[in-house]
């Protein structure tokens, strides 16, 4: 499947959840513009989660906005979103260490 990162966006300040921004991707394959996917970081690990809605009965659940019908369409979607976006937080760390040297 053929995502592209459009923008990563940085919280202002730091979030109770962890959350140091949100990105929007493309799905080239479907034509699929999404927003809000969640981007954590723990250590040097990141992490990645599409936009959700929480449960309104007072339970800690968490349902997906987004979901593929085919749950081997959804698991290469997760595949795929995890390696792309990866691999460009990557990059804009590193991006942001070398302005932050000059």
């Amino acid at each position: 499947m053929e995502i592209e990162v459009v923008g990563f966006y940085p919280n202002a300040k730091k979030t109770k959840g962890g959350c140091i921004g949100t990105m929007q991707i493309y799905i080239i394959d479907f034509d699929m513009d999404i927003r809000g996917v969640c981007v954590l970081k723990n250590g040097s690990k990141y992490h990645f989660f599409l936009p959700h809605m929480r449960s309104t009965d007072g339970t800690n659940s968490r349902y997906p906005a987004i979901n593929f019908a085919n749950p081997e369409r959804h698991k290469a979607f997760n595949r795929d979103l995890k390696a792309v976006a990866m691999a460009f937080m990557i990059e804009e760390e590193k991006a942001l260490k070398a302005a932050q040297k000059s």
